[in-house]
């Protein structure tokens, strides 16, 4: 009895004492939102794939990684993002497992006392059964033949307290088999505790020949002892399942923590190696700068030169008029003079001064050669003012915005520069099929080079032995990478595009030529044909510029 009181005691302890764990999880629902169109959801669709392949070949093969980090844009920190997203992927994946074999311990755990409780109270009710302190319902007993009974187990003797004379009555009543209550080996306190009050039943119900009523009850109360014993005993096995699993996320950890701090520091140092290179970048660009002011003010100083040229030429032209046509005034105003003179000098002298009239003849003579040279000049002269009109009227057609034939201009430029050995020499350069055809504008060779550029573009991570599948995942990749602005380093095709468009914009048409002629493979078949345009455009203004200082270089001789 003290024994079943103690029981109660421990079992309502450990039943007030029990951590109740609780599992906290969230779960988010994704909605996800119909798309607006047929169009918008096939651009979507494209868009994601191309994401999720990135991502995935990022993540999985170190060249791919290696490329894209180095060739786009912010690649370093899109592929990190998910990186960590991954970690934390496991780490909450572990998290989730050690959540879940808490809540097997704690379901065993109440189980565990469930069974406990209910051996508990089976025991306590047996027990007051059987010693009358409950009351039970019995059945009524069936009357059945009395037969002998064989006595062997002992005797008892009947006997009262009265002083009768009456003779004492001996007999023999039967005992019952007893109940035996086996060891259960365990190291529960609980288990030990539950067979030792079994024991103390199994005792009571010996002492008191009641073995037969209660053998049923106390086999049944075996069973359930044992069975809890066992569920003990699997108890224990998965404890220490689960206890060597916490030990292995444990470990697992520190790993990703280990990991985690390793990714700080080598996050760290990139971006030192960031600040370093962008106080390099800003030093280059200081560099540019000064060059780029350096390149404008030799360029004002030029423009400034040709400006001065030209003011000088229109004052030639002035004086050279006004002096044609001082010099006719003078001509008419000295035959007027000699006119008048050789009359008045024959009227004056008309009686025998011959030898005058020769010296006047002589005078004559002069003035017509004087005449002579004038007009000799004044058709040099000419000859240049044709020259200039011919070399302005070639420069027009040429640099027209559309492409137009310049047949007529360059034959009439070289007819008025026949004289002119090296000036021949500069326009047979010029091939006849070229000028049949034109040369394409400054503003035709921009326009025309954005539509190249972003051809350029779609193939420039195709190799020169791709197939359709190549093309394809480029003209993809080309939609995803960010362009490039202004005079950035490196020789990657993005890059050559930025500093292409800076000198087209700049209008220096030969730097951006000679950067688009190192692109190679695709893109160089593709870009072939603009930057044959752009040659002729360039040899076409070499040799005006050839022309334009021979011109003036003949203007000023004749000067």
């Amino acid at each position: 009895m003290l024994q079943a009181l103690k029981l109660h005691r421990t079992l309502g302890a450990n039943r007030s004492s029990a951590t109740v764990f609780r599992q906290y999880a969230s779960s988010t629902t994704k909605q996800h939102k119909s798309s607006i169109g047929l169009k918008l959801a096939g651009t979507a669709l494209v868009v994601s794939t191309a994401a999720g392949g990135v991502v995935y070949y990022g993540l999985n093969d170190k060249a791919f990684h290696d490329t894209f980090v180095e060739h786009v844009p912010h690649g370093a920190a899109f592929l990190g993002y998910f990186e960590d997203l991954r970690s934390k992927h496991d780490v909450d994946a572990y998290r989730d497992q050690a959540a879940t074999w808490k809540k097997q311990v704690e379901d065993y755990s109440g189980q565990a006392q469930n069974a406990v409780n209910g051996v508990y109270d089976y025991a306590s009710d047996a027990y007051l059964k059987l010693t009358g302190q409950k009351q039970v319902q019995a059945e009524a007993p069936l009357i059945k033949d009395e037969k002998p009974v064989k006595v062997d187990a002992g005797s008892a003797t009947i006997t009262t307290d009265a002083t009768s004379t009456t003779p004492t009555i001996d007999t023999t009543i039967e005992k019952p088999e007893p109940i035996i209550i086996k060891k259960i080996n365990s190291d529960n306190a609980v288990i030990h505790e539950l067979t030792q009050v079994l024991v103390e039943l199994a005792t009571i119900l010996n002492d008191a020949n009641l073995a037969d009523k209660g053998r049923d009850m106390m086999a049944e109360a075996m069973e359930r002892l044992q069975d809890l014993n066992n569920s003990y005993k699997g108890l224990g096995l998965e404890r220490s399942a689960i206890l060597n699993d916490l030990i292995q996320l444990k470990t697992k950890a520190n790993t990703i923590a280990t990991n985690l701090s390793n990714y700080r520091d080598d996050t760290a140092k990139s971006l030192e190696n960031i600040h370093v290179k962008t106080a390099s970048n800003l030093q280059d660009s200081e560099e540019t700068l000064l060059n780029e002011n350096e390149q404008e003010r030799t360029n004002m100083r030029k423009m400034l030169a040709e400006l001065v040229a030209q003011e000088l030429d229109a004052q030639k032209k002035r004086l050279e008029n006004d002096h044609s046509e001082a010099l006719l005034r003078q001509a008419a105003q000295l035959k007027d003079e000699f006119v008048r003179q050789a009359k008045y000098l024959v009227e004056k002298e008309r009686a025998g001064r011959l030898g005058k009239l020769e010296t006047i003849n002589g005078r004559f003579s002069a003035l017509e050669n004087l005449s002579l040279k004038n007009a000799a000049e004044l058709d040099k002269s000419r000859i240049s003012h044709l020259m200039h009109i011919t070399f302005g009227a070639l420069q027009d057609a040429i640099e027209k915005p559309q492409k137009v034939s310049f047949v007529s201009e360059l034959e009439a430029f070289r007819s008025s520069a026949e004289g002119d050995a090296l000036l021949r020499v500069v326009l047979d350069t010029i091939p006849r099929e070229v000028a049949e055809e034109g040369v394409e504008s400054m503003r035709d060779l921009t326009a025309r080079f954005e539509l190249v550029a972003d051809q350029v573009r779609q193939v420039a991570l195709v190799p020169e032995d791709g197939g359709f599948g190549s093309h394809i995942i480029s003209m993809i990749m080309a939609k995803l990478m960010f362009r490039k602005q202004g005079l950035v380093q490196g020789n990657d095709i993005e890059a050559i595009l930025a500093r292409s468009g800076y000198y087209l914009k700049n209008g220096d048409l030969e730097n951006a030529a000679r950067e688009l002629n190192q692109l190679t493979g695709w893109p160089k078949r593709l870009a072939c044909d603009w930057i044959e345009a752009a040659r002729r455009h360039l040899e076409i203004k070499q040799a005006l510029q050839v022309a334009e200082t021979t011109t003036v270089l003949n203007s000023l001789l004749e000067a």
